[in-house]
């Protein structure tokens, strides 16, 4: 019996260091006003799909789907504005990628979408979103509209 209590103490130990929280940071200037931005995703152990986005300690709650976070990187949906945007990454149940697109204008943090599968930033507030479809491929077109952040 010792042995049993012993071996479900040391699988949960096992366990759960194998769901540590994860915490990915960066600064950058987000808004163009010549001020680095502190920006700071984790992974939440409480849901593996859930994250915490925090800018210049402000946060926000994401939920993915399918999987755990794995990261963000900084986009520019439109560079003819002064903004950038976060973008936090999954792989997705199948190796899918998943996007939550963030906007940051100072005082909020805004969420813009949520994409699967594998977008093309362009720059001028052009958005592609490549698909498998088993057998062949489509492309999506999305235009950001910066009056409504979507």
């Amino acid at each position: 019996m010792k042995e049993l209590i012993f071996m479900i103490f040391l699988i949960g130990y096992a366990l759960r260091s194998f769901s540590q929280d994860f915490e990915y940071s960066t600064s950058q200037d987000l808004n163009s006003d010549n001020i680095e931005d502190s920006i700071k995703v984790e992974n939440r152990i409480g849901n593996p799909y859930e994250f915490k986005l925090t800018v210049n300690g402000k946060g926000v709650i994401g939920k993915f789907n399918g999987g755990a976070t794995d990261g963000f990187q900084i986009i520019d949906i439109n560079k003819s504005d002064k903004f950038k945007e976060i973008a936090v990454h999954t792989l997705g149940p199948s190796n899918d990628d998943e996007y939550m697109i963030y906007w940051y204008d100072s005082e909020n943090i805004l969420f813009i979408s949520h994409m699967s599968r594998w977008p093309k930033f362009l720059g001028n507030g052009t958005v592609y979103l490549d698909n498998w479809e088993g057998f062949w491929s489509s492309r999506d077109k999305y235009v950001f509209d910066s009056s409504t952040k979507t």
